[in-house]
């Protein structure tokens, strides 16, 4: 793992727990502040995987819970226009947490020190070989710690460093973000009674403002306004900007404004944007988080899209077979799906295709039927009456009880074998059917088991039919 952000915290805890051997190499010094900046904000899906990876309940207690976002008016009053209730996909669940950066990474930290996951602090990846087609089993990686260079052998590298990443350019990968016009202040200031959930205010002296709980104690505000270059502001000269942002904005904006101190830390970034085109990984390196897609704080997802990822890509690396087959499935749009082999089945009454019954396709580009099955003609009875005539053509002829009386033993014996016969070979026909549908099932979906009991076949041993019983 590469990168100690949300994205690598959570994948390395999950495939931890699963058993993976997993090493997480961070470029910051773990003894230096997590994160920088202020909040966040964890929606419904993103708690969901926090749960997965066991840390909700140290989130919740570390966070603030909401369940509705206020919107306000840039007046004189910080008039409330309208309260949205934010959806839920668990009851057990509040729709938004929110929490404190340095909070988070600390707690995902922990947890993946508890399941066994090696951090190294410190250690950055310098460069990185690896085949373009996943033939070499594993990814030479080249990791500087603290100056010691290293090249160490993994069988998978999964980059989670951020937005600037530098193995994506590594990989082969130019893509780079696309910075937009608009820049966000944040600040941290204690929580006045009055919030207790996230509320926008649009318009007024920026673009849009809002806060939001990120603890019993604390919060966090934003204000976005035309991006300008301020690095060369220090610390007081952002804090007067913010300010004066501030003052066009009331209600608890008011108290909000009052606890901004000289020691308040003010974070100031540019908003950009970043979507890479599939596919996300070269060789036995995988990109994840804001690595491949990085939204605006605006819509508040970032950290939720990383953790989905991260939950997926542990999915499919250490899941059931079921989905591994999905993940291959969706590599291989053109695999028959089960809809399609159902389709094919009934068109073919419930049988498997056998060989020239198939529809093939014409030079037009349509499908020609497939030829249906030659009818079964009976041979009439000797001693019945052709189709067409009635029976007073033929009333000199015994009726079929004398017929039948005045036959011998050993031709009324040969007559119950021919119709024994008959049904046997029937029957053998059946099943020989639904034997060769089951073997091309086992062909295309071999982990199929079927009760052969339920197929009117003889069980086997194991008591499914499977290729080879």
């Amino acid at each position: 793992m590469a990168g100690g952000g949300v994205a690598g915290y959570a994948v390395a805890t999950l495939l931890g727990r699963a058993g993976a051997k997993v090493e997480l190499v961070e470029a910051r010094s773990l003894a230096e502040p997590a994160a920088a900046g202020s909040g966040i904000m964890l929606q419904a899906n993103a708690l969901r995987v926090l749960r997965t990876a066991g840390v909700l309940q140290p989130v919740q207690d570390a966070g603030y819970g909401f369940n509705s976002t206020g919107i306000r008016l840039p007046d004189p009053t910080g008039r409330l226009v309208a309260e949205m209730t934010d959806g839920r996909l668990d009851p057990d669940l509040p729709a938004a947490v929110g929490i404190a950066r340095a909070d988070l990474t600390r707690i995902l930290h922990e947890r993946a020190l508890a399941v066994g996951v090696t951090v190294r602090g410190g250690a950055a990846v310098t460069a990185v070989q690896t085949q373009a087609d996943a033939d070499s089993s594993t990814a030479a990686v080249t990791v500087t710690t603290r100056g010691q260079v290293t090249v160490e052998n993994f069988d998978l590298l999964i980059a989670a460093d951020g937005v600037n990443s530098t193995i994506r350019a590594m990989i082969g990968i130019q893509d780079e973000p696309r910075p937009l016009p608009l820049g966000v202040w944040r600040v941290s200031v204690r929580r006045p009674p009055s919030v207790q959930r996230t509320e926008i205010v649009n318009g007024g002296a920026a673009y849009f403002a809002g806060y939001a709980p990120t603890s019993q104690d604390w919060m966090y505000a934003w204000l976005v306004d035309d991006y300008t270059d301020r690095r060369q502001l220090n610390p007081a000269a952002r804090l007067d900007i913010v300010r004066g942002l501030a003052a066009g904005y009331h209600g608890p904006w008011d108290e909000i404004r009052a606890g901004l101190t000289p020691d308040t830390p003010v974070n100031y970034t540019r908003y950009s944007e970043l979507l890479l085109a599939p596919p996300w990984h070269r060789g036995r390196v995988v990109l994840i988080g804001d690595a491949v897609h990085a939204c605006p704080p605006t819509m508040a997802q970032g950290a939720a899209q990383a953790l989905e990822d991260a939950a997926v890509l542990a999915h499919l690396m250490t899941g059931s077979r079921r989905r591994r087959r999905a993940a291959h499935r969706i590599r291989n749009p053109a695999l028959p799906t089960r809809a399609r082999r159902r389709r094919r089945l009934d068109a073919n009454g419930g049988l498997a295709a056998q060989p020239g019954t198939r529809r093939r396709r014409r030079a037009d580009g349509t499908h020609q039927p497939a030829p249906r099955p030659p009818r079964i003609t009976r041979t009439p009875h000797p001693n019945r009456p052709p189709q067409g005539t009635s029976d007073c053509d033929h009333a000199g002829d015994l009726s079929r009880t004398d017929r039948h009386r005045t036959r011998s033993a050993s031709d009324q014996q040969a007559e119950r074998s021919r119709h024994a016969s008959g049904r046997r070979s029937s029957l053998r026909d059946v099943r020989a059917r639904r034997v060769a549908a089951l073997a091309f099932l086992c062909q295309v979906r071999p982990p199929l088991r079927v009760r052969c009991r339920c197929l009117g076949l003889r069980s086997c041993s194991h008591g499914f039919w499977q290729p080879g019983h």
